[in-house]
């Protein structure tokens, strides 16, 4: 559990080449980022995302600003993880 301070972003994409050519992206600029399944009940097109730490946030943010559909935000607390959209 935390403070309610996000744990992580997490960026859903329309097509799974835009989330693919996202995690390289990211990954050329040095920015940690995991592919995982998009969670069914956030809706997701392509069906995968790309996770990020709330530090890296801001430039993941600008670089992948034309690809992804939209960005969620995830807090934990007794009840579970949640995911909040931006």
């Amino acid at each position: 559990m935390n403070d309610g301070a996000p744990l992580e972003y997490v960026f859903s994409f329309n097509r799974t080449v835009d989330a693919i050519m996202g995690e390289k992206c990211l990954m050329d600029a040095g920015i940690p980022v995991m592919v995982l399944p998009m969670p069914v009940r956030m809706g997701s097109k392509c069906g995968i995302c790309l996770r990020v730490e709330p530090e890296n946030f801001e430039e993941a943010e600008k670089l992948l600003k034309d690809t992804y559909s939209r960005i969620f935000s995830v807090t934990e607390d007794h009840e579970g993880k949640h995911f909040r959209e931006q």
